[in-house]
């Protein structure tokens, strides 16, 4: 049970570090549309980070509340709108973010 629960830990910690990884400032800057994807998935990871904390508390056997349950039962659909979002990303960034930054450069030379 212990080692599943860890490649479930790692799991979410390299999808959280993809995160990361995939939108980086002057990408969210340029484009309102991934502006706002990264506000999906900051807030889905945001999420994540509480269940993993509610997922200790109740290792440790202390009390939660309702609401904190309802996380944790909600932990795979975090998990599945930050992995989606993501997808969605990386074609935004192969299409579109790419068209309209080609044709900055070429306004600009």
């Amino acid at each position: 049970m212990s080692s599943v629960v860890n490649k479930e830990l790692q799991a979410i910690q390299n999808l959280q570090a993809k995160v990361k990884e995939a939108f980086p400032e002057s990408v969210t800057k340029a484009s309102t549309y991934a502006k706002e994807l990264y506000k999906v998935v900051r807030n889905n990871s945001k999420k994540l980070d509480d269940v993993l904390m509610i997922e200790a508390k109740l290792k440790a056997k202390e009390k939660v509340t309702e609401e904190q349950m309802d996380k944790v039962k909600n932990k795979e659909s975090y998990i599945q709108v930050l992995r989606l979002t993501l997808e969605n990303f990386e074609l935004f960034k192969k299409t579109d973010f790419a068209e309209s930054q080609k044709a900055a450069a070429e306004a600009a030379a």
